[in-house]
């Protein structure tokens, strides 16, 4: 594929524009040497019908070079406040249950000169006015990392914000936690003998059949019996997030799909797993557990479950935790760095926001000088050492 041919760029709006786009969308996806679940149409198609107040303020803009497709990128337009000053911000969509994002980006291209080419189409090409493209959330191998790596401008900013881990299971289970401590692998056997006296333990998968929906509702009310409910944080708290799960479960994806694992004890679900499986990894999105069977671990039960059963499932070869949370550190073998990019527009608030960003580390710097230093001590003077001997006087 040439990419010497000049770069174009059009835009689309909301459902009907992600309808324009989706089958030319689906076609890059499944060409990309690393496709991931949160590039596709299909994750853009959730949120829209689910989570996002309004369609039209996301946008989609797609870059050809000739004829053919080779990037697109997902586009909402918010108010934000970045050091105090307000700005008009183009930024990927998001939500809490959505950490990870990128646009799709052709693998041969490199990205270099892209991102200052979009920045021109959208000043002078369309009426989206903005001072700052902020795109969260995207790991160091992400299409957006490439871009903003080999853009040259001195306008791009880019900051390592958190981390992503992932166990690897390219092969059996001994093999896959060989890199866990001793202790915790005979924890995890010890918890596995314990439940075993309490029951019958099954583990149950469903990927992309007809045993989907059943699936998604065990799995919703194992999420739900968890120390979420009283936190009103559960899925089946909101009927958004239960829509969105649901698309996300049912809907047809480009690039694998969906993947439930259900811990069973005596006939009964008491953990379980939601993921999207792409490139050969189990994305753990969401994970649940019964909160009263706490004792036996049941969430960590079922990943060492998925873990042994591994080896079934050849084209699996990593389980991703998506985030960093706690509980993952001790089974984590990999991490991933994620980022937060910066594109300041030239415009007075943009500008504003760029003196702001380079000027923090300096400030941060001299804070921390300071609150070393201490506050300064003032000099003793003759008048000084003549008021203390006035009034050791006066006291006598």
């Amino acid at each position: 594929m040439s990419t010497t041919e000049p770069l174009s760029f059009t835009l689309s709006t909301g459902l009907q524009g992600l309808d324009d786009i989706r089958d030319e969308w689906n076609r890059l996806s499944m060409q990309v040497a690393h496709p991931r679940y949160y590039q596709t149409p299909t994750w853009y198609d959730a949120y829209l019908h689910a989570l996002s107040l309004d369609e039209h303020s996301v946008h989609f803009v797609t870059a050809r070079r000739g004829r053919r497709l080779v990037a697109v990128f997902p586009l909402r337009r918010v108010d934000r406040q970045l050091y105090g000053v307000p700005l008009k911000v183009l930024q990927f969509p998001s939500h809490p249950h959505m950490p990870l994002a990128d646009c799709l980006l052709a693998t041969a291209e490199s990205g270099q000169g892209m991102l200052d080419a979009l920045a021109r189409h959208l000043n002078r090409a369309t009426t989206i006015d903005w001072d700052l493209m902020y795109f969260s959330g995207t790991p160091e191998d992400s299409g957006m990392s490439r871009i903003f790596r080999n853009s040259g401008s001195s306008r791009a900013r880019s900051k390592q914000c958190r981390k992503s881990y992932s166990i690897a299971c390219r092969s059996d289970y001994e093999h896959s936690t060989s890199h866990i401590s001793k202790h915790f692998r005979r924890n995890i056997a010890r918890l596995e003998r314990k439940a075993a006296r309490q029951g019958r333990l099954e583990y149950r998968t469903c990927f992309q059949s007809a045993c989907m929906e059943r699936f998604l509702e065990e799995f919703l009310q194992v999420e739900q019996d968890g120390w979420k409910a009283g936190a009103n944080t559960a899925i089946l708290c909101h009927p958004c997030l239960v829509a969105f799960y649901r698309r996300l479960a049912m809907d047809t994806w480009p690039v694998e799909g969906c993947l439930i694992n259900l811990l069973m004890l005596d006939g009964e679900a008491v953990a379980g797993q939601f993921g999207l499986v792409s490139d050969g990894v189990l994305n753990l999105l969401k994970v649940g557990y019964r909160q009263e069977l706490a004792g036996i671990g049941p969430g960590n039960l079922l990943l060492a479950g998925m873990l042994k059963r591994c080896d079934q499932m050849p084209a699996l070869h990593a389980i991703s935790f998506v985030t960093a949370p706690a509980w993952a550190e001790k089974w984590r073998s990999e991490s991933t760095d994620v980022y937060s990019h910066y594109l300041f527009n030239n415009t007075v608030a943009g500008n504003a926001g760029l003196y702001f960003y380079r000027a923090k580390p300096h400030l941060k710097r001299l804070v921390s000088a300071a609150a070393k230093i201490g506050p300064r001590r003032r000099r003793t003077t003759k008048t000084d050492r003549f008021d203390k001997r006035a009034a050791g006087k006066d006291s006598t």
